[in-house]
């Protein structure tokens, strides 16, 4: 075994996804995990699919619906809880239109909780996953957690084997998750039990964004690194931005539609609606996933100014965003979604500043995506639902594309100094292998460990 290989501590992904790219959780984890040696590297998932084997080759699944209990109540979460057509993507939070009736509101509350209840069903490790876990011996389990079967399986596998545990916090789902109400009491609490438990076995937590960071040392009391999304910088370096040449000026958006973010597009779409009809021709072309695409797409165009793109597959995003004059990012401005959202960086962003365009960020002020664009001012950001904030900030830059390569310049500096792929896999690799090397428990046990167990 080389030295090099050495230096990767044997980490065992404890994940409701296996490994692979396509969600922005797949896309994060898969970047930081890509060339990680094959021995040292194995997964336990609960969905049907399998690791990318360019990434992870050796897992083992745990089947989440073994329990007929568990089967029923999720079939009442799907069939209530995501009754609209606004949910292709599992928004987390609980959202209710203006409009909603009593009973419409009374049967996604229902469904919400049928799906909470079904979160605390155990989930048993078979024999033969224990076998095949000692034979593996792992030194670190590595977990973005976020439900209570996912946190009881890494908290049960880090104790059984006496290994530590490193979460990685990639939004704010401890503030928000099973917050709906007496019907989820219970699964709320069992949530904050598993969570304070595996934290007793971190030595150190990984959050999204350095205000998510800031926040959780003091909420969990252990040091906590920044891990983002993580982009190949120098594959851009060359690329100079986009300049208008008569034809009409594209603002593309890439990502997903959930958590309200189509109506915010739609805004967009109507000022740049407003500009063509002044004489400033302006294009917004929309690119997310093709569940989203036909949830939303509908409500999405039906006022003009958007124009849908497709689906895109990993290897073409690229292309497309450095084809772009301008970025579009968003966040919802209703306050339950504000609350999920305050402490995430999107995936998005990094990928936005490695193309080196400027952003066009509309949302929240006090999100911590839009605060990371203002930090590395690589674009505008319009902090309230301003629409004719919103227009002007489009008509500026479009019409100065001077401002326009400054910010695409700094946002790629900020991508290259944060963001680099190699560097990021290597302070990756680092950190879990000084995790590996700490206590299991380096802090007093909480009063749940026993209960969680």
């Amino acid at each position: 075994m080389s030295r090099a290989t050495e230096r990767h501590p044997r980490v065992l992904v404890v994940a409701a996804s296996a490994l692979r790219a396509g969600s922005n959780t797949g896309t994060t984890l898969a970047g930081l995990f890509h060339a990680w040696p094959a021995d040292r590297l194995a997964q336990l998932h609960l969905d049907d699919g399998a690791p990318d084997p360019n990434v992870c080759r050796q897992a083992r699944r745990i089947d989440p619906h073994s329990n007929p209990w568990v089967r029923r109540a999720r079939r009442i979460g799907l069939r209530r809880g995501d009754s609209r057509p606004s949910r292709p993507s599992g928004d987390p939070v609980l959202r209710f239109a203006a409009a909603d009736p009593w009973w419409k509101r009374a049967t996604r509350r229902l469904g919400f909780a049928a799906r909470a209840w079904a979160d605390m069903a155990p989930l048993p490790v078979p024999p033969a996953v224990w076998n095949w876990l000692d034979e593996f011996r792992p030194q670190v389990v590595y977990s973005v957690l976020g439900s209570i079967q996912v946190m009881r399986l890494a908290y049960v596998v880090s104790r059984r084997l006496g290994v530590p545990v490193v979460p990685h916090f990639l939004d704010d789902w401890p503030t928000t998750k099973y917050r709906i109400g007496p019907l989820a009491y219970a699964p709320r609490r069992l949530l904050d039990a598993y969570l304070d438990a595996v934290m007793q076995r971190a030595p150190l937590g990984l959050a999204i964004s350095a205000p998510m960071a800031a926040e959780y040392r003091l909420r969990f009391g252990c040091p906590f690194d920044v891990f983002a999304n993580s982009v190949d910088v120098r594959a851009c370096a060359d690329v100079a931005p986009a300049r208008l040449a008569g034809s009409a000026a594209q603002a593309v958006y890439v990502g997903g539609l959930h958590l309200g973010r189509w109506e915010l597009l739609r805004e967009i779409g109507q000022s740049a609606l407003e500009l063509t009809a002044r004489g400033l021709p302006v294009d917004v072309v929309v690119y997310a996933p093709a569940a989203d695409l036909n949830a939303y797409g509908p409500r999405l165009t039906e006022l003009g100014g958007v124009r849908l793109g497709g689906s895109l597959a990993s290897h073409e995003v690229s292309a497309v965003l450095r084809g772009a004059d301008v970025l579009l990012h968003v966040e919802s401005f209703a306050p339950e979604l504000r609350r999920f959202t305050r402490l995430s960086i999107s995936t998005k962003l990094p990928q936005y500043m490695a193309a080196g365009r400027p952003i066009l960020a509309y949302g929240p002020a006090e999100l911590a995506s839009c605060r990371y664009v203002e930090q590395c001012r690589s674009g505008l950001v319009i902090g309230q639902r301003a629409p004719d904030r919103l227009r002007s900030a489009l008509q500026l830059l479009f019409q100065d594309p001077a401002l326009r390569d400054r910010l695409g310049a700094a946002g790629w500096q900020a991508a290259q100094q944060r963001h680099d792929i190699d560097c990021e896999r290597q302070r990756f690799r680092e950190v879990l292998a000084e995790a590996a090397r700490g206590p299991a428990a380096a802090r007093p046990s909480a009063p749940w460990t026993e209960v969680a167990a």
